[in-house]
């Protein structure tokens, strides 16, 4: 028999299996703790490793960029007033890839996609890839679609939730991001959860006011572009001085 003393300070007496049945449940919910704890860690493990390949894949594609624009294999995209030259886009595992129209300079482009892909052990999936052209006509679209072997596509299409149009310096193209940011922030701080609002006890105008106006201080999105603008043009002119 085994002998406990319960929460009101009483003995009890307990048999000997059943105290043995509660050690056993105890050990069984210890162990599946651990194993628990050793299934996140593995897949925060392999999460890491999976983000570090996919870097190291876009510093390799970014190589084979590099080396092809600079043996002249390849022509991208120059920006005016002796801005870089673009040959494509990184994010995550999208890649926009920016060059002149021009034929030969698309079938390089395919020679090197076959490259990269025969080096670095990937299928690109181009059943998933479009091409889109920019003050071209749309037979020359769907020639230089049927070499690369993907799809045709027209302006605008939308990358990472922005709309892509053929001059991104208008406000047209934006507009549905603005409100999109406004919307979020609005939900934010209002504490939105699936669906449910809670009550808007101040105007919005009051919230990003300053607080030597009454406000929250949290500030516009006008106001938040025009400090990371200086900032960043702060950085670049300390960088060419």
């Amino acid at each position: 028999m085994v002998v406990y003393q319960n929460s009101k300070g009483r003995k009890e007496e307990r048999g000997e299996k059943e105290a043995e049945g509660e050690r056993s449940v105890d050990g069984g919910r210890r162990q599946l703790a651990e194993r628990a704890a050793v299934g996140r860690g593995r897949e925060n493990e392999q999460q890491a490793e999976g983000g570090t390949q996919r870097r190291s894949l876009r510093e390799a594609l970014s190589m084979v960029m590099e080396c092809a624009i600079k043996e002249g294999g390849f022509r991208g995209i120059q920006l005016p007033n002796m801005g870089p030259l673009i040959s494509h886009f990184c994010y995550a595992d999208d890649v926009i890839f920016l060059w002149e129209w021009d034929e030969e300079n698309v079938k390089n482009f395919n020679r090197i996609l076959r490259c990269f892909s025969l080096s670095s052990g990937l299928k690109i999936n181009l059943a998933k890839s479009s091409v889109v052209g920019v003050g071209v006509k749309e037979d020359e679209v769907l020639n230089l679609a049927t070499i690369l072997k993907c799809k045709s596509g027209r302006l605008p299409f939308m990358y990472l939730g922005v709309p892509i149009e053929e001059n991104m310096k208008m406000v047209k193209p934006w507009r549905p991001v603005i409100k999109m940011i406004k919307s979020i922030r609005g939900d934010f701080v209002w504490g939105k959860n699936r669906g449910n609002c809670k009550i808007r006890w101040v105007a919005w105008k009051k919230v990003i006011a300053p607080k030597a106006m009454g406000g929250v201080d949290i500030g516009g999105l006008r106001e938040s572009n025009l400090a990371r603008l200086s900032k960043w043009r702060w950085k670049f002119s300390g960088e060419q001085g």
